[in-house]
């Protein structure tokens, strides 16, 4: 609230009740303005001041006019509904100023009323229906409440409905929401807030429900009682449906940014499986085989656990290749990823496609002992394979030729190579055998066969 000037004859509940108007509201006599709530003040700062002159107070207009403002400052149209009124011994008028819409009727309405309309009760809510407003005043010693008219229209009602009466407001309040109501109401009667003012939903006389913004004021007499209660009721149907689609909007944003990160978490692990799968064989690649193997000799080493690494390679895969072709070669080197796969049970061990047609495997917390029983079982399943053509050197099925060496017994940084050592020996042994490295210091590699 806003007040140029002393206005002893202005009623202060009246000055409490058009503050709550969220239009601009300028009371003024003549040039001097004797009340202005916040959207008002402004206009005149805006103007500064000579939006007076526009408005042109006319001691005997007697009926509600109109006039069209331009403020270079805004990109909106104004317009200043005026009405003088009399207050106690001052005739003074009254000017709402808003968005430019269409009043005609409204000033044909007050123009039809003539001299009698001045200091009706009619002519302020004629004002407050220019405010888009529903006006409430409840006079505490008689306990009746006046609906305006505007009020009553809000809602659907004809001005004879709806009983002047607290009971019949709260009547018409959403259950959900009179709770929160009652407990709004209940601090401003006790003084615990100075203003009321609440956001709920109200009953219309269709029976569907209408959002709306409720402001109050008091007005006490010399022992400091509450005698008056008044305020404005204000239709937010449009907004709070803005709201609730602006609420709905964003949920499902949030739920499709959910969505979408979860598919992106998901395309990320689907990369980083293919990122360490071999393509042809599904066993982890050659990158994947490097970094699994840090990292468990360093957990070997730590645990003061044995590691034993199984290097293969198909026996004469380049002959069985160029002769059938490599079609039947990436079918040979998937089968036998297979077969290798089926002997490994452990989820620490770890098979991988080493390069071409080599394949290795790591078993962690694995002995010498260990590891042979795991080369034979490969072995094994090798000789089980019935659908592929025979290797075209031996006539026989296709088969590997497998090294071993274990951190144990050789140094941890030749594993791959000595282990590499063992399967050559195996090869020269005449393919299809299963040799290890003994140990550094007499550089024995045993050979075994599949059937030792």
């Amino acid at each position: 609230m806003s007040v140029s000037e002393s206005a002893p004859n202005i009623p202060l509940d009246m000055l409490g009740v058009l503050s709550c108007i969220t239009d601009g509201v300028i009371v003024y006599n003549d040039h001097k303005v004797l009340f202005s709530n916040a959207e008002g003040s402004l206009i005149l700062t805006q103007t500064n001041r000579s939006i007076l002159q526009d408005l042109q107070f006319n001691h005997y207009e007697r009926s509600l006019h109109q006039v069209h403002i331009n403020i270079p400052e805004r990109q909106e149209k104004l317009i200043a509904n005026c009405m003088p009124t009399q207050w106690k011994d001052n005739l003074v008028c009254i000017a709402i100023i808003k968005v430019e819409q269409a009043f005609d009727s409204l000033i044909e309405s007050a123009a039809s009323e003539g001299e009698n309309y001045v200091q009706s009760r009619k002519r302020l809510d004629l004002l407050f229906k220019v405010a888009g407003d529903g006006y409430w005043d409840w006079y505490l010693p008689t306990a009746n409440v006046f609906f305006s008219p505007g009020w009553k229209q809000m809602l659907g009602y004809s001005v004879d409905e709806i009983e002047p009466s607290f009971k019949s407001w709260i009547n018409l309040i959403h259950p959900d929401d009179l709770g929160h109501f009652l407990v709004t109401w209940s601090n401003y009667m006790e003084n615990t807030k100075p203003n009321f003012s609440i956001e709920y939903r109200i009953q219309c006389k269709n029976n569907e429900y209408l959002w709306v913004e409720a402001h109050g004021v008091k007005e006490k007499n010399n022992d400091g009682e509450v005698v008056r209660l008044a305020g404005f009721h204000r239709d937010i149907s449009t907004r709070k449906s803005d709201e609730e689609k602006l609420s709905e909007y964003q949920e499902n944003l949030e739920q499709l940014v959910t969505q979408r990160t979860q598919e992106l978490e998901l395309a990320n692990q689907k990369l980083a499986v293919l990122a360490n799968q071999d393509p042809l064989t599904f066993l982890q690649n050659r990158r994947s085989f490097d970094e699994n193997l840090k990292t468990q000799l360093l957990v070997s080493r730590r645990n003061k656990t044995s590691l034993c690494l199984l290097l293969m390679d198909i026996d004469h895969f380049k002959a069985y290749n160029d002769e059938y072709g490599h079609q039947l070669g990436d079918e040979c080197i998937k089968t036998t990823a297979t077969m290798i796969k089926k002997a490994i049970y452990r989820p620490a061990d770890m098979a991988a496609r080493y390069g071409g047609e080599e394949f290795v495997v790591i078993l962690q917390d694995t002995d010498l002992q260990g590891a042979i029983k795991v080369a034979q079982k490969i072995q094994h399943n090798m000789s089980e394979i019935q659908n592929l053509p025979v290797n075209p050197m031996t006539k026989k099925p296709i088969s590997l030729s497998i090294g071993i060496a274990c951190n144990y017994q050789v140094n941890e940084g030749n594993l791959i190579e000595l282990a590499d050592q063992a399967m050559y020996a195996s090869k020269d042994n005449g393919r299809n055998q299963i040799s290890y490295y003994a140990d550094e210091a007499t550089k024995i590699t045993h050979i075994l066969n599949p059937s030792d």
